[in-house]
């Protein structure tokens, strides 16, 4: 199974506006991809791959697990970001 990351930016970015820190939905039942350790902060692969991009881009990001099933509607709700 292939974990596919999809980043959409489409804000423009303003002197005055507060920093916008995106939602990154992850499935939090798919280790070593994404998962909850037992901190119960979230983790894997996909977290540290987006960390690493929002690190190299600039950008804040926020991890949210949920469930596989949840990704795509939350992405059409704009609920998360990525």
């Amino acid at each position: 199974m292939a974990t596919f990351i999809v980043i959409t930016f489409t804000s423009v970015p303003c002197a005055f506006a507060a920093e916008k820190v995106y939602i990154n939905g992850i499935d939090a039942n798919f280790p070593p991809f994404g998962y909850v350790d037992k901190k119960g902060s979230p983790d894997g692969f996909d977290v540290k791959s987006v960390d690493w991009i929002a690190k190299e881009m600039g950008f804040k990001v926020t991890h949210k697990p949920m469930d596989w099933a949840g990704i795509i509607p939350s992405l059409r709700a704009k609920k998360i970001d990525l």
